[in-house]
C-alpha cells in the first residue's frame, strides 16, 4: 500500500470506514483536516480503489 505509513494517524480509521461503505453504495468521499478520501468500487466484486489528497496533492493511491 503506497504511502500508507506516511498519513497521519488519524486518518486511518477514516479510510478503513469508506472502504467498508464503498463496498456498500459504489463510491465514497471523506474529509478529514484538510484530507479528502476517496473510496471507489472497481470492475470485480470486492476490489476498492482508495484516493487520499491532500488539498490538490495526491498523497496515496492504494488498492484494496
Amino acid at each position: 500500500m503506497a504511502g500508507w505509513d506516511n498519513l497521519p494517524r488519524g486518518l486511518k480509521p477514516i479510510i478503513n470506514n469508506t472502504i467498508v461503505q464503498a463496498r456498500q453504495y459504489g463510491e465514497v468521499t471523506a474529509n478529514y483536516y484538510g484530507y479528502r478520501v476517496i473510496a471507489k468500487t472497481g470492475a470485480y466484486v470486492g476490489t476498492v480503489f482508495v484516493y487520499v489528497l491532500n488539498g490538490i496533492k495526491l498523497e496515496a493511491a492504494m488498492k484494496f
